[in-house]
């Protein structure tokens, strides 16, 4: 199975920092290397950019990057998942709140049962109690509890099934090594880049029966 995603190089308008932005999500921040594997890896076919579709790619991180990933690239000084999963959060928040984004239930019965996984059912429900402290914390009261709490566990629960069948036979420490090193490519990339970088598009893919990744970059990039 092969992923791949095009990316172009744009300054973000708000902290001045070169990034990567979807080519298909004109409306997108540029951001980092860890925000484009994430949308290579995690996000699934047919993304709208929704919540829903933001908290399955969150799911999905529960299988892709597990543990391991946080305990290779934080050094030990912030390797709970579910914290990570968390500060997403207050985002989406601000998208129901303020840009009449929807947070729909899932049809049927999906993500209604807690997933195989004790351990990662553990990690998605304290990453909704989690961002809810967070909000309390903001001085901005509950939020994530009730109904909205339930739907956001439910979209989460559906990410991480569909991000074990997409990734059957590959475990999650081989998966977060190979996104450790993707992403350090692509910020190497950014590093280097300079305002005759912007405009340049890249395409990110990985080949998932070899367990490889490719960057196929802009020619003024070959020396990076």
């Amino acid at each position: 199975m092969k992923l791949e995603r095009r990316f172009t190089i744009e300054r973000h308008e708000e902290y001045g920092t070169l990034g990567f932005r979807p080519v298909d999500m004109p409306h997108a921040d540029p951001l980092q290397g860890m925000a484009a594997v994430h949308d290579v890896l995690e996000h699934f076919p047919n993304d709208d950019g929704g919540i829903e579709a933001e908290l399955m790619a969150l799911g999905a991180m529960f299988r892709v990057r597990g543990e391991e990933f946080f305990h290779a690239t934080c050094h030990h000084t912030n390797t709970d998942p579910s914290e990570h999963c968390a500060a997403d959060f207050r985002e989406f928040r601000m998208h129901y709140e303020c840009e009449g984004f929807s947070l729909i239930a899932p049809g049927g019965q999906e993500g209604m049962k807690p997933v195989d996984d004790e351990h990662v059912e553990e990690w998605i429900n304290r990453a909704v109690r989690i961002a809810n402290r967070n909000e309390r914390d903001e001085g901005d009261g509950d939020f994530w509890i009730d109904e909205k709490a339930h739907r956001a566990k439910r979209w989460l629960r559906i990410g991480y099934a569909r991000a074990c069948d997409r990734f059957e036979g590959t475990s999650t420490a081989e998966l977060a090594l190979l996104f450790e090193r993707a992403m350090n490519q692509l910020d190497r990339i950014l590093h280097v880049a300079d305002e005759s970088g912007i405009g340049g598009e890249l395409i990110l893919s990985f080949n998932l029966d070899t367990r490889t990744f490719r960057v196929d970059e802009p020619e003024w990039h070959e020396d990076y």
